[in-house]
């Protein structure tokens, strides 16, 4: 614990750091009257033609021929004075620097002092000639002083498009403040879950109206489980409330898109007002992608520290890193629409297409195309390690064109902040790993495809409910983890992994070859997961099915030994399981619940049909992969070991009446659920019709099923 909150410590230190522009300078404010004056007036003044061989750049002539030089000077004067700065000498002295910029992109006068720029403004304002429309020598020779009108227009001109690439970092920092307030406002009821506050917050009925309509329930019929169409994985989709969440987000990104840009009526800088929006509109949308980039890498680390203050599990951050990564990839299409639009328009195209910026901007675009492609949920479901490694690989190719393409604009900020939180994150993964080890654990098959690992727990510490994950030291997987449950038993760490493909079943395999019992070298990474809070709440149900059953048997087992023989408070442990092998795998822990004061049912639907192209499939990798001499570990009849204290049942429970018995008799009640997919949803639905059938109670759900 102490090398976690070091861990998180040094990462809000540096994040901070970051975030205050200590690594990188941030990107100077654009709107700078010393800096719209000297554009504008070199806008202007570069349209005539001076008694001066032209250079190869836009700026060579203003900058290396002194009655040019000295008209601009004129007029960035005159631009600052007129529009009523509070110190418009301050102003003229910072407007050097600009011109310093401009000519060093011109390749002359990199060393302009402060003395000759005063110089060239009192000399020039002594031959000055105003141009009134009239100016029409072939060659100019004298200094110009560009008449009030021309000035203001220019100056407004200039203005209107810094103003918008300004604001548009504004509101890329306000997409962040969004999510600083979902943050608080979760905090609270987190911290409300935890200190037996929620008996009072609770009692208003018009809050649990809220949570049983909008904020519990799934938003359709899943959220565990994956949603398809004909067959077709369509993928996961969000509960309501972080519907609610992403849906109000995404109404914020909308405005901020659309509002507050001023434009030029005299089109100056741009043929027309439609190319105007164009060009800002990319601009816009280019600079709020660019804003979204520390919050998809932050909602995407398993060390999240607002995991810990919100209460949020990691597949509700990850449900944010998905569709905020989304909303990301159409406004990076949005800009380079536009931008094609306006250099078409514009006929600059051929230009703009040979330049280094405008290449890995498209090619950052196509990168960001294929991640969004290979991270659709059917990818996910069937191909989940190809899927991440190719993330990971596609996301490195992406913020390095996308810093490529910005290296001379700015905006770098986002992109240092973005790898800031992706490196202190996995260090801190690393750091995690290491304070584990990598201790010698016994991996145990149960039935035909459970497998259950006993771990030396060492100085780890783990909360119930927690899980972690595990990194199995097998020549094939080994840079491979998975996350599971864990629980703590007789001084050791005990975990579940049910085979199925990849990972799990190269360790199945295993298993098998080695007389279903065998050592393998294990690391965990972790502990994840938050402490519950359930001693706050007079009944406790836990609702356990298959493999979930080790969260809620860890809870169950910590909250009985606390409760006293005069305790009111009520535990009910109810098992959903599809066969004795899970129960066989926890024989004894389930055992110590007999000396505890917990009612524990367990429902066997062994018996009902189901499909057995999976255990047959196994059963037959089984009998290829074993000699007909290796000794197979015998079974137990479970059940009736357990039933002198355990009421079972072979048939399927009827969840929600023992749902609705429980929130009726209770009037501060804590539901916990972890499972299979279907069984957590169902649960999760159930508990907000009864959050809404009985207003004046405390009802608390807890998933602890995780799914991404």
């Amino acid at each position: 614990m102490k090398c976690m909150t070091k861990s998180i410590f040094c990462f809000c230190i540096l994040f901070g750091l970051t975030a205050q522009g200590r690594f990188l300078e941030l990107t100077p404010r654009h709107d700078k009257w010393e800096k719209n004056s000297v554009l504008a007036c070199a806008t202007y003044l570069t349209q005539f033609e001076w008694d001066h061989s032209k250079g190869p750049r836009y700026y060579s002539t203003l900058c290396s021929y002194e009655p040019a030089f000295g008209s601009w000077t004129i007029c960035i004067n005159h631009m600052i004075n007129e529009n009523n700065r509070l110190n418009p000498q301050l102003l003229f002295n910072k407007s050097i620097e600009t011109v310093r910029e401009c000519c060093s992109c011109a390749g002359s006068q990199t060393g302009i002092s402060m003395e000759y720029y005063y110089n060239s403004l009192y000399n020039a304002s002594l031959h000055t000639k105003i141009d009134d429309g009239n100016i029409k020598d072939a060659f100019v020779t004298y200094p110009i002083t560009v008449n009030e009108t021309m000035r203001r227009k220019l100056g407004n001109a200039y203005h209107f498009h810094a103003y918008n690439l300004d604001i548009s970092n504004y509101y890329g920092v306000l997409l962040s403040v969004f999510f600083v307030c979902v943050f608080i406002i979760s905090t609270f009821f987190n911290y409300v879950d935890h200190t037996g506050l929620n008996t009072i917050v609770f009692k208003f009925k018009v809050l649990n109206y809220i949570r049983g309509y909008l904020t519990l329930p799934t938003l359709l019929t899943h959220h565990a489980e994956y949603s398809s169409y004909k067959n077709i994985i369509i993928g996961l989709f969000p509960t309501r409330l972080e519907s609610i969440i992403l849906f109000s987000y995404l109404l914020l990104h909308m405005l901020l898109l659309c509002i507050d840009y001023h434009y030029d009526p005299y089109n100056l800088l741009f043929k027309s007002k439609s190319l105007q929006l164009t060009r800002l509109l990319a601009d816009r949308a280019g600079i709020l992608a660019f804003a979204q980039f520390p919050l998809i890498i932050l909602f995407s680390t398993r060390n999240n520290v607002f995991e810990f203050f919100t209460g949020f599990r990691y597949s509700t951050f990850i449900m944010f890193h998905k569709w905020i990564g989304r909303i990301m990839v159409l406004d990076s299409m949005l800009h380079g629409v536009c931008y094609s639009i306006y250099a078409l328009r514009s006929k600059i195209w051929e230009t703009s297409a040979k330049q280094l910026y405008w290449q890995f901007g498209v090619f950052s675009l196509w990168v960001a195309l294929i991640m969004l492609i290979l991270s659709l949920g059917i990818v996910r479901r069937h191909y989940y390690e190809t899927f991440l490694y190719t993330h990971i690989v596609l996301a490195i190719l992406f913020f390095y064109s996308c810093w490529k393409h910005v290296a001379k604009l700015g905006w770098k900020e986002w992109i240092v902040a973005s790898l800031v939180i992706w490196t202190m994150e996995r260090i801190t993964r690393v750091i995690r790993m290491i304070n584990f080890g990598f201790p010698s654990a016994k991996l145990q098959l149960f039935g035909e495809d459970l497998i259950k690992v006993t771990i030396p727990k060492g100085n780890w510490k783990i909360q119930p409910g927690q899980y972690a994950y595990a990194y199995f030291m097998h020549p094939l997987i080994f840079w491979q983890s998975h996350p599971y449950t864990v629980m703590e038993a007789k001084g050791s760490l005990e975990l579940i992994v049910r085979a199925k493909k990849g990972a799990s079943k190269t360790i199945w395999k295993s298993c098998v070859k080695n007389g279903d019992s065998m050592k393998m070298r294990i690391s965990l990474e972790g502990p994840y997961g938050l402490e519950r809070g359930l001693h706050t709440f007079h009944s406790v149900l836990f609702l356990a099915g298959g493999t979930g059953l080790p969260g809620p048997l860890f809870h169950a087992i910590e909250l009985g030994t606390l409760l006293t023989n005069g305790s009111k408070k009520t535990i009910h442990l109810m098992i959903v399981v599809r066969g004795q092998d899970i129960l066989q795998a926890f024989r004894h822990e389930l055992n110590k619940l007999k000396e505890l004061k917990v009612e524990v049912t367990i429902y066997n639907t062994e018996s009902e049909p189901t499909s057995a192209e999976h255990a047959t499939d196994l059963t037959l990798q089984r009998e290829s992969a074993v000699d007909s001499n290796t000794p197979l570990l015998s079974t137990r009849n479970t059940l009736s070991e357990l039933q002198n204290f355990v009421q079972v049942f072979n048939r399927r429970p009827k969840i929600e009446k023992i749902i609705r018995t429980e929130c009726r008799a209770s009037k501060s009640l804590a539901i916990v659920t972890c499972g299979p997919p279907k069984f957590v949803d169902n649960i999760r639905n159930l508990t907000a019709k009864q959050v809404i059938s009985n207003p004046d109670h405390d009802i608390e759900y807890f998933e602890e099923f995780q799914c991404w």
